[in-house]
Order: C-alpha cells, then structure tokens, then sequence
C-alpha cells in the first residue's frame, strides 16, 4: 500500500519493482534458513543498505520496517530483536548516503561496526542488566559477533553492486560517477575527436544539472545525459559547427544531405551507447533531446530553392522526452548551442533572459515537451537556472590598460605623492625590508 499510493513510480518501473522483490524474498529466506541462530546473526541489515543504495532511502526504511516484522515472527523473537533491528536499520540506512563517496565507504564500514557494537550491550543492559552482569563475556561476544556482521553487510552490500546493476539495470550513485570520469572511453574519444563537441557537452550537463536540481529532478542523472548526448557525433565531427575549424562543409552539400547527417549522429551514438553498456536512460535522452525539433537552418535553405519542400523531411524522427531530465537536456543543448553562436551579438547579458524565455517557449509551443511531466513553473524554474549559469559562463571580464614602454618608470619603489598610494613596479624589496 505504501508502494501503490507514495511510490507508484516504483511500482510502474519493472526493473526496480523485480529488484525490491528479490530483495525482499531473499531475505525472508536467509531469516528463515538462520531463524535458529542468535538474532546478531541475522542478514537483515543487508535489505536496507541494498534497498538505499539501489532505490531509495525513505523506501528503505518503510520496507525495513515491514521485514523486522516479519521476521520476528519468524524466529519468535524477543523485545531485544525488535529494538536492535528497528534501531540499526534505521542508522544503516541514514549513512548509506555516503556510500557513493569511495573514499567514506570504509568509514561508513567502522561507524556500522561500532554502532552494532554498542546496540547490542546498550539494549543487553536496558532490558538484562543483572544478568549481563553476571555473563558479561557472553554478551560482550554477542556484541562482538554483531558488530562483525554490521561490518560484512557493508563488504557484501558494496561489494554486490555490480551484479544488482547488471541484472536488473538500475542505476546507483557510484555507477553514476563512473560515468562522468574522464577517463571512461567515449568521453576521452569526444576530447581528441571532437573537442568542440566535448566542451558543447560539458556545458550542456551543467546547464542540465542545474537547472534538474532546481526542479527536484535527477540532477546526477541529466548530468550523464548531458554528457552523452552527443556522443554520435563521433562518426562524422567535421560535419558538426563546434568542430568547424575551415569552410564548412554544408556549404557545398545539398540541404537534404545535410539532415540526414545530423539526424545521423543520435543513431550513431545510440550504436556506442549499446556497444559500451551504458544505461538505458542515456539512450533515452540521446535518442530523446531532439525529439521530433525542425533542422530549421536547413529546412529554410531547402525552401528557399524549393518552395513546395515538407517540414517533414527536416524534423528529427525520434521520440519527444519522456522524463524531466530528458528534457532539461533538450532545453540545455538548445540554449547552449543558441547563445553560443549570438554572444557576439549580445549588447549585454541582460539580453541573455529574453533569449533563454524565447528558446524554451519555442520548443514549448512546438510540442517538445508535451511528455516531460514539465509544469509551466518548472520551465520559469529552468529559465532562471540556465540564465544564472550562463552569466557566470560569459560574464564580462575586465580589460586591462595597454602599457605604456616609452615612459616606463625606473624599476624599484616609487615614493607616494600626496594624492597616490605607494606603487610596487616589479615585487623588488630593498635590503633593509623597508
């Protein structure tokens, strides 16, 4: 019930619903199988840090809660049960935020480790303590035992990542990072291939982040979209403006020739987005962030020599975004290449808000975005983003007076006037440190 009426997108996802029920039955069994061991020995701590890192936290915790349950009838448990795992499901599932940081997963692993540890003496006391008294080695091995089985869920959890993610195709955090290194194949490709794409990309994922976080989107996720989504242009970068260093080549190409080869690039790149793995939902936003758009430069040259010519054949084949992050990268790639190509011609960057609202508005009224689940104030939202992003990208930069060589002064320190500050011309200091 939780599911169907606060997370119904869970429920409609069938990869993450597959996962969660997996989850959920494995470790009903594994309960199960152990219901004769010490409740330390119990592997339910692993269902909400899997549940945390692989779908969601505040998921995790109702579902946690509905296991302990279960499992306490399971293996007749006692109050003992109930307050441990209650008490340290919870605490696993708060610190499972910094499990997307290698460098804090071995710490998350000792704080799980002393946590445990401590839960199982406190509660021991609380609910025993004459008897704890009188056996203290026999609950401080208990605990000893718990804290090591806190530990092994980080080790197992972490460790089983890769698989979770190959099975069922989700898509985690870590794997997200990933993604955005440098280092991965296709984006080293884009930066000695077609730099100018890269940098087009760079920007474009900003922008795309940005303006996913102001909306309470994936902003991880439009972050990989944005750098991605050109990855087809791989095939043919001289045909692409960022990559133009001479004449451009269209010039001597029939309009027609010229769409097919910039449709060309999203089939492309979904060919190296099947051929590297990459998630399904980078080949959603690269198939996706032209949508069905009109190639108008070239539509408005075809026409030109041939009036009769169809919008039809000058509008990209592709499916309109379907997801919010999809179409923050619709919007950035559309903004970016746009403002790039008029900076010159801006007076100011207070033209920039005017542009931005006309650029969204019109892919708006085309029908872009239809499908994006974008509200009108979501698009104000990301109307301001890409402006504040933008300003900062081209703010206007200081320019600096040309020296004058004939009438340099003498190198040293000049002596203030009454009306001058004292002027160090070239950082010499005398010896006396004066």
């Amino acid at each position: 019930m939780y599911l169907y009426f606060y997370r119904p997108g869970i429920v409609t996802a069938h990869k993450e619903a597959a996962l969660l029920f997996v989850l959920y039955v494995l470790t009903l069994a594994l309960i199960w199988v152990l219901r004769e061991q010490p409740y330390p020995f119990l592997p339910i701590l692993i269902f909400p840090m899997l549940v945390s890192v692989l779908i969601d936290r505040r998921c995790a915790i109702m579902l946690t809660i509905s296991v302990v349950f279960i499992g306490y009838f399971i293996v007749d448990g006692s109050m003992a049960y109930l307050l441990f795992f209650t008490s340290s499901s919870l605490m696993i599932t708060l610190l499972s935020r910094f499990t997307t940081q290698r460098s804090k997963i071995i710490l998350v692993g000792l704080l799980i480790t002393a946590i445990t540890f401590s839960l199982s003496l406190a509660i021991a006391f609380s609910l025993e303590r004459n008897l704890v008294l009188n056996n203290l080695q026999y609950y401080v091995s208990t605990a000893l035992f718990a804290s090591i089985n806190g530990l092994l869920v980080v080790i197992i959890c972490m460790g089983s990542l890769p698989f979770w993610e190959a099975i069922f195709g989700v898509v985690t955090p870590i794997k997200l990072l990933d993604l955005t290194n440098p280092t991965n194949i296709l984006l080293r490709r884009l930066t000695i291939e077609a730099p100018g794409t890269y940098h087009h990309s760079l920007m474009v994922a900003n922008l795309a982040e940005s303006a996913a976080y102001d909306i309470n989107a994936n902003a991880h996720a439009a972050r990989v979209g944005g750098y991605y989504h050109d990855v087809g242009k791989l095939k043919h970068p001289h045909f692409f403006a960022e990559n133009i260093a001479g004449d451009n080549p269209h010039d001597y190409m029939e309009p027609i020739n010229s769409a097919n080869i910039l449709v060309s690039h999203i089939t492309h790149g979904l060919t190296l987005a099947a051929q590297h793995r990459l998630p399904q939902f980078v080949r959603d936003i690269i198939s996706e962030h032209h949508g069905s758009s009109l190639m108008q430069y070239f539509f408005v040259k075809a026409r030109n020599t041939n009036p009769d010519t169809s919008e039809d054949e000058y509008r990209y084949p592709y499916a309109i975004p379907q997801t919010k992050e999809s179409a923050c990268v619709m919007l950035a790639d559309t903004v970016e290449a746009a403002v790039r190509s008029m900076m010159p011609k801006l007076k100011s960057l207070n033209e920039l808000d005017k542009t931005i609202h006309d650029l969204v508005r019109k892919k708006l009224n085309d029908g872009q975005l239809s499908d994006s689940q974008l509200s009108i104030k979501d698009l104000d939202v990301i109307e301001a983003s890409f402006a504040r992003v933008l300003k900062s990208a081209h703010h206007e930069r200081i320019v600096y007076p040309k020296m004058d060589t004939d009438n340099e002064p003498p190198v040293g320190i000049l002596e203030p006037t009454k009306d001058e500050p004292t002027v160090l011309i070239r950082g010499l200091v005398r010896e006396d440190n004066a």
